[in-house]
């Protein structure tokens, strides 16, 4: 595909990087490529552009604004946190290389992240736990939300290229090599597995708060007897 010839700009070409990302996956993300969609030079782009990385930097970035958490006056830290897996989520599902771009070490990371990581510890605040608590609360709700759309994602790719869903191979595979020594695997076989990965997804949600109500709980009783 290639866009019609215009002003070159730093947005025209990540607009093109995310089009691009979107439609066939990071790894299709290239300077080249880009050029050709938007009919122009490689050297252009490096005028606005230094380097691919930099540019998967300004993708994110662009993608994180518009996915940027809603104020959280008056919503309580559960809320809270409901609202950042369930913006996280449909971000990932929309658009899934940005899940590959923050499963790193070092993930691309810019003023919108840094907006999105004050949200997050601000939302948290009234629980008064410490801060490497808090950084542990918050990541367990965003990698969870990363692991769990991995999976929808990747059923998703299965879904278009097979004529069964991910929890009918399971329960053919089962029904496979199950001899009758796996009672507690049989309810699965039968079929009573829920298989909407979202709704899964809420469910250890749910757990996880729950356990972060109980962290919660610890320290305010430390706090009381003069031990936290």
């Amino acid at each position: 595909m290639v866009v019609k010839r215009g002003i070159l700009s730093v947005a025209a070409i990540v607009e093109q990087g995310i089009t691009l990302a979107d439609a066939e996956g990071l790894d299709a993300v290239s300077m080249r490529a880009i050029a050709d969609r938007l009919g122009t030079g490689v050297m252009s782009l490096y005028r606005h552009v230094p380097n691919k990385e930099h540019l998967v930097e300004l993708m994110v970035e662009a993608v994180s604004e518009r996915y940027a958490y809603p104020d959280h006056t008056g919503n309580t830290w559960r809320q809270s946190l409901t609202v950042l897996a369930e913006t996280d989520w449909a971000m990932y599902l929309e658009h899934p290389w940005t899940l590959v771009a923050s499963l790193t070490s070092r993930p691309p990371i810019g003023p919108s992240t840094l907006r999105a990581m004050e949200w997050a510890y601000s939302a948290i605040a009234e629980l008064g736990l410490p801060p490497k608590e808090a950084t542990s609360v918050i990541m367990a709700v965003t990698t969870h939300v990363q692991g769990v759309a991995q999976l929808a994602v990747s059923e998703r790719r299965l879904a278009e290229s097979s004529d069964i869903d991910a929890v009918e191979w399971w329960r053919r595979r089962i029904h496979e090599l199950d001899g009758g020594d796996h009672p507690h695997l049989e309810p699965i076989a039968q079929g009573f597995i829920e298989g909407d990965v979202e709704q899964w997804m809420i469910f250890d949600l749910t757990l996880i708060l729950d356990g972060i109500e109980q962290l919660a709980r610890r320290h305010r009783r430390g706090r009381a007897t003069g031990r936290g």
